[in-house]
C-alpha cells in the first residue's frame, strides 16, 4: 500500500518509526533468538563461497549470520533507519535501500 501521493510505501513509515526500538530487541527477543532464527538457520544448506539476497535485511542480524558462514551478501531494505543500527557493524556485505543508494556494511 501507498499514501495518497502514492510515492512512499506505507510500511516505510512505520519502520522508520520502531527501527532503533526493534534493532535493540531482535537479538535476544524470545521468538527472534529461541525459535524464528535457529529455524531458519537450520535449514540453510552450505553458503560458503555463494552469492545470498537477504531481502528486507532490517537491522541485518541475518546478514552479519550470512557473512559469518562465508556468504557474499547483498542485503536490501526500504527503510534506512533500519539499516543504520550497529549491532552488525564490522562485517562487510553491500546493502541497499528501496531507494537505490548502496552503501557498505563495514
Amino acid at each position: 500500500m501507498k499514501h495518497d501521493d502514492d510515492s512512499i510505501p506505507i510500511a516505510l513509515e512505520a519502520y522508520e518509526k520502531m527501527a532503533e526500538q526493534y534493532a535493540a530487541r531482535v537479538e535476544t527477543k524470545p521468538h527472534n533468538a529461541y525459535v524464528d532464527r535457529p529455524t531458519v538457520f537450520s535449514l540453510l544448506p552450505e553458503i560458503r563461497g555463494k552469492a545470498v539476497l537477504d531481502a528486507g535485511c532490517g537491522p541485518r542480524i541475518y546478514s552479519k549470520h550470512l557473512v559469518e558462514k562465508g556468504a557474499q551478501v547483498v542485503a536490501v531494505d526500504v527503510s534506512p533507519k533500519m539499516t543504520r543500527p550497529p549491532s552488525t557493524a564490522g562485517f562487510h556485505c553491500r546493502w541497499f535501500h528501496g531507494s537505490g543508494c548502496c552503501s557498505s556494511c563495514s
